[in-house]
C-alpha cells in the first residue's frame, strides 16, 4: 500500500510541473548537415501561436462541415502530452529508390520508414499528409496511374493538397485519381473555383478533420496557389482559376471551433514572389482566425521558418526529405517544426525493414519491370540538364518530325520550355525511366508552319551570352544549325504547353493552326516517346555529350 501511494504522489507531483525548456525534447532530432541535400533543420520555439476562430464571414462558399476521419475507433480520452503531425510534398512519382547524376531519392517505402522511425512519430499520436504534386515524374507513374494514390493510401497518408501537376494528365483522370483514394485521404483545395458558376468545385475537398487514436483533434484546410494556373496547360485549366481571397480558407476555419489544432496545407511556397500565402495568413489573422502550422509544397525548397508567429515547413521533393512540426497537447505551443533530410543510410535501408505491402505493389508493377532494361544504346558523358539537354530534347523533336515526312521548304524550328526538363541523365546505358525522368510532362508535339523569324524571336528572346540556341525561358534547334534568322519563315515544332501559352497566342498564332504531329500518322507524339524513339530509331549505339553542348 505504501509503495502505491509513493507512486501515486509522485505522479502526481510530476503532473503539476510546468514546462521550462522545450528544448529538451528535442534531444532526439536529426541534426544538421553542411549538404543542403541531405540537410535538416530544427527550430525550437518558446511562445506559442494560439487556435482563434471568430464568427463566419463567408456566404459565398457552402457551410456544410468537412468529413471527419478518424485514425481509429478511440473512445474519449485525456489528451497525450505531444501531437506530431508529418508531411512530405512534391513525391513527383518518386515511388522507387534513384540515386544517379547527384540526385538521391530514397523512394515511398523508405520515407516512410524513415518517418516511422523518427523519434517523434506515435501512430496513436501522429499523422502524415502530403503537400501534392504526389503523383506525375515517373515512368511508372504515367503509365499506372492507380499506383501512386495506391501507395500514398499504403503509407497511411491522412489528407494531400491539390498540385498544379496533379492537372497535368486532364480533369477526367484526376477525379478518376481522387476517387481511387477517397476511402483512405481526401484531396484538398478551397480555393478553386468554376469560372462559368463562380463557385468551388465539386471534385476535391475544402478540409479535412481528423482524431487520431490519442483523440487529439486536427483541422486542415487545403488550397493552392494562386498564381499556378500559369503552370498549368491552358486547354487543362481554362474553365478553373485559383482565388486568392481569404474567405474560402475563413468559411473553413469556421468548422473547426473545437479542433485542437488547425492546419494550411498549401500547395505553394511561403517566399513564393506571388505571396499568396502571406495574404492569406495577413487577411485571416486580421479577421480573428489563426493556424498552427503551414505546410507547403511547390519551390521544392528546403525550408523552415515563421510567418506571422506560424511555424511553416516545406521539405524539398521526391522523396529527398519530410517535414515534421512536434506540438504541446496541453498549451498548443509548437515545440519545435522542422525538414528532415534523407542521407545515404536511408537510401541504403534493407528491403527486410520496409512495409512489405508497398514493396510487393512497386515490385510487381508491370512499368517498374520494364523500366530500367536498357535500349542497348548509351552516352558517353553526363547529359546535364542546364547543358547537353537543352539541344538533346529540341533535335530530337526535330529528327521525328522529319521522320513523319514535316519536312518542307522552310527551316525547322523545335521550341522547349526550359522548366519542363527536370532531371540529368547519367553517363552510361540509356534507360525509359532515365529518359522519362529528364523530362517527365506527356506533352504532345505540334507543328504550325509560316511563321517568320522576326516573330519567333519577339517570342523565346535573344540568346544567352556564350550559349548557343538558348534565350532566358528555352531551348531550341534548328534543322539549318543556324540561329533564327528573323526575315526567314519557319515551321515551328513546339510542346502544346508552349504554344497554348499566352507568349504564342499574343503574337497571333492561334491554337488552331497548329497540326498535330502523327506517330505514323496516328495516335499523337508525347515528348517521353520521341526521345526514346530518337535514341532507339537513331542508328546509334552511342550518343557523345559534346555533340549536344549549348556552349558556344
Amino acid at each position: 500500500m505504501k509503495k502505491t501511494y509513493l507512486f501515486f504522489s509522485l505522479a502526481l507531483l510530476l503532473s503539476s510541473c510546468s514546462l521550462t525548456s522545450p528544448s529538451s525534447f528535442l534531444s532526439d532530432s536529426v541534426s544538421s548537415s553542411e549538404d543542403s541535400s541531405s540537410a535538416s533543420q530544427e527550430t525550437s520555439v518558446t511562445e506559442s501561436t494560439e487556435v482563434s476562430v471568430s464568427e463566419a464571414v463567408s456566404d459565398s462558399v457552402s457551410n456544410s462541415s468537412p468529413e471527419e476521419i478518424s485514425v481509429s475507433d478511440s473512445t474519449e480520452k485525456e489528451l497525450p502530452d505531444y501531437f506530431t503531425i508529418f508531411s512530405f510534398n512534391d513525391l513527383h512519382g518518386s515511388y522507387s529508390p534513384y540515386n544517379a547524376s547527384g540526385n538521391t531519392e530514397v523512394g515511398i517505402a523508405r520515407l516512410k520508414y524513415a518517418i516511422e522511425n523518427d523519434s517523434d512519430y506515435d501512430p496513436e499520436t501522429s499523422i502524415i499528409v502530403s503537400g501534392g504534386d504526389s503523383y506525375q515524374g515517373s515512368y511508372e507513374g504515367y503509365y499506372d496511374k492507380n499506383l501512386g494514390p495506391d501507395l500514398l493510401s499504403s503509407m497511411g497518408v491522412k489528407a494531400m493538397a491539390l498540385g498544379n501537376h496533379e492537372f497535368d494528365w486532364g480533369i477526367d483522370t484526376l477525379t478518376q485519381m481522387i476517387e481511387r483514394s477517397k476511402d483512405y485521404f481526401p484531396v484538398l483545395a478551397c480555393n478553386i473555383i468554376e469560372n462559368s458558376t463562380r463557385k468551388p468545385v465539386g471534385f476535391v475537398e475544402p478540409s479535412t478533420i481528423i482524431t487520431t487514436d490519442s483523440g487529439v483533434k486536427i483541422g486542415i484546410v487545403g488550397a493552392i496557389g494562386s498564381s499556378e494556373t500559369s503552370s498549368i496547360k491552358t486547354s487543362i485549366i481554362e474553365k478553373y482559376y485559383f482565388s486568392a481571397e481569404a474567405s474560402y480558407v475563413e468559411n473553413e476555419l469556421d468548422k473547426m471551433k473545437d479542433c485542437d489544432f488547425t492546419f494550411f496545407l498549401v500547395h505553394d511556397s511561403i517566399n513564393d514572389s506571388g505571396g499568396y500565402i502571406k495574404k492569406i495568413i495577413d487577411s485571416v489573422q486580421d479577421d480573428g482566425y489563426n493556424f498552427s502550422g503551414i505546410i507547403g509544397a511547390h519551390s521544392h525548397a528546403f525550408e523552415a521558418q515563421e510567418y506571422s508567429g506560424i511555424p511553416f515547413v516545406q521539405a524539398s521533393s521526391n522523396s529527398r526529405a519530410y517535414g515534421k512540426m512536434k506540438f504541446n497537447t496541453k498549451t498548443k505551443e509548437v515545440v519545435n517544426y522542422q525538414y528532415v533530410g534523407m542521407t545515404s543510410a536511408d537510401y541504403y535501408v534493407d528491403n527486410s525493414y520496409l512495409d512489405q505491402d508497398i514493396i510487393n505493389m512497386i515490385e510487381s508493377n508491370d512499368a517498374v519491370q520494364t523500366k530500367d532494361i536498357g535500349l542497348g544504346v548509351s552516352i558517353d558523358a553526363e547529359f546535364n540538364r542546364y547543358n547537353e539537354l537543352y539541344s538533346f530534347i529540341p533535335k530530337s523533336f526535330l529528327y521525328e518530325a522529319e521522320k513523319e515526312g514535316w519536312k518542307g521548304t522552310n527551316p525547322m524550328i523545335a521550341i522547349q520550355n526550359q522548366g519542363g526538363i527536370r532531371d540529368s541523365v547519367a553517363q552510361g546505358e540509356l534507360t525509359r525511366a532515365k529518359l522519362f525522368k529528364a523530362t517527365p510532362f506527356d506533352n504532345k508535339v505540334r507543328i504550325v508552319q509560316n511563321i517568320k523569324g522576326s516573330v519567333i524571336s519577339s517570342i523565346i528572346g535573344s540568346n544567352l551570352s556564350g550559349r548557343t540556341n538558348l534565350t532566358s525561358n528555352y531551348c531550341y534547334a534548328t534543322s539549318d544549325d543556324k540561329t533564327v534568322n528573323s526575315s526567314a519563315m519557319y515551321d515551328i515544332v513546339a510542346i502544346d504547353y508552349c504554344y497554348e501559352s499566352t507568349y504564342f497566342t499574343r503574337k497571333n498564332i492561334d491554337r488552331d493552326d497548329w497540326v498535330s504531329l502523327k506517330k505514323n500518322g496516328s495516335s499523337d507524339w508525347v515528348v517521353p516517346d520521341i526521345l526514346i524513339d530518337y535514341v532507339l530509331t537513331s542508328g546509334k549505339s552511342v550518343l557523345n555529350a559534346a555533340d549536344y553542348s549549348t556552349y558556344a
